[in-house]
């Protein structure tokens, strides 16, 4: 059965958990309406308006615990394990979007959407006042909102040639990006923010490009009975994306400590990483061989080798260095452990974690009958 972990151990024996300190969790029933309009304005122009209202479980780790481990966390506190409420409501998101499509030829299409979200219910971890000692477990108490515009022009096959190029810009505010994000303040017993920030996943820019070329069977030369550029098809895409945002601390060893407390500089992800690139490129050619289509290909990804910083560390704003060594404890530091220690330290600050993939190309035989 499951209990709602959050009553204090009141009703019953203060030294040991028991049913008198549980009270049922409660079943949680919502409906979620959805709504979408669409009609003409012109021959060429089409508008269209959605609104709905979504629900999501919370994540099952901030739901369930055991009683052991209840029992256990009430007695000594901590924060650094908090425990689920199975009594936590569902996530809820209203979405509201507008949008018009317009065919400014028979070959070219043109997309434009607007959205807003407002997201409450989030789950959020807090401190717990309870004898003989406080405890951290989840709450719905964060929210956020994330609005943006989507915009598209697709270009039909001519000659070809077909292809789209796609931008996205959004903003995502809220009072915190994931269920721990508010861990130092439960274990402090501070008061949460209610001041909205950035969040984590807040990327304002996306830009992409897909362009495809196609061959006809018979287009091109013969070379000994064999046309080499008949059904050919090339697809290159780009993609770029601005970085992501984070929160400026004091220059500090971000590598090698095991725990460090972080003193920040700004406000919380006040700052956003590099913008990211990256060219992907497909070819295939298609063969038919008894009876059965077979389509050879060559599959390059990140086709430029382009190093792309995915996550910076927080004092340098940097992928490749914390910039730990140029400050003056950094360099007492390296000058104990001498060159060998150095080289192993910038070593250990080039985390592959922090970049995108380098090139990568793939080949491969598909087949369809």
């Amino acid at each position: 059965m499951l209990v709602n972990a959050s009553l204090p151990l009141e009703n019953g024996n203060a030294s040991n958990l028991d049913p008198a300190d549980l009270t049922a969790s409660k079943a949680k029933n919502k409906l979620s309406p959805r709504l979408g309009v669409g009609f003409p304005v012109s021959e060429k122009t089409l508008f269209h308006a959605n609104y709905g209202k979504f629900f999501q479980q919370p994540n099952l780790q901030d739901l369930y615990t055991s009683y052991r481990y209840l029992e256990y966390k009430v007695r000594i506190g901590g924060y650094y394990y908090a425990f689920g409420n199975p009594n936590l409501e569902p996530e809820t998101t209203t979405a509201y979007e507008v949008g018009i499509t317009h065919a400014s030829s028979s070959k070219v299409r043109v997309d434009a959407t607007a959205y807003y979200k407002d997201v409450q219910n989030l789950v959020q971890v807090q401190n717990q006042p309870s004898s003989p000692a406080n405890f951290a477990s989840y709450r719905n108490s964060d929210f956020g909102t994330i609005k943006g515009i989507d915009l598209n022009v697709q270009l039909m096959e001519t000659m070809g040639v077909s292809g789209n190029v796609s931008y996205s810009l959004s903003f995502a505010n809220g009072t915190g990006s994931i269920s721990d994000s508010q861990r130092n303040i439960a274990w402090t017993v501070e008061e949460a923010p209610k001041q909205t920030a950035p969040l984590s996943f807040d990327q304002r820019h996306k830009l992409s490009l897909n362009v495809d070329y196609r061959t006809t069977a018979g287009m091109g030369p013969k070379v000994a009975g064999f046309r080499p550029l008949e059904k050919l098809d090339l697809n290159l895409l780009f993609n770029a994306a601005s970085g992501f945002p984070y929160t400026p601390i004091v220059t500090q060893n971000e590598v090698t400590l095991a725990a460090i407390s972080n003193s920040p500089t700004g406000p919380i992800n006040s700052r956003y990483g590099p913008w990211t690139y990256r060219v992907d490129g497909k070819l295939t050619r298609s063969f038919n061989a008894g009876g059965m289509g077979l389509d050879a290909f060559v599959w390059a990804l990140n086709l430029f080798d382009t190093v792309s910083e995915l996550n910076v560390y927080q004092s340098s704003g940097s992928a490749y260095t914390t910039g730990w060594l140029a400050t003056e404890e950094g360099r007492k530091w390296a000058q104990d452990f001498g060159a060998a220690g150095t080289a192993a330290f910038k070593l250990k600050e080039r985390n592959p974690n922090n970049f995108g993939i380098p090139r990568m190309v793939r080949f491969g035989l598909k087949t369809s009958f």
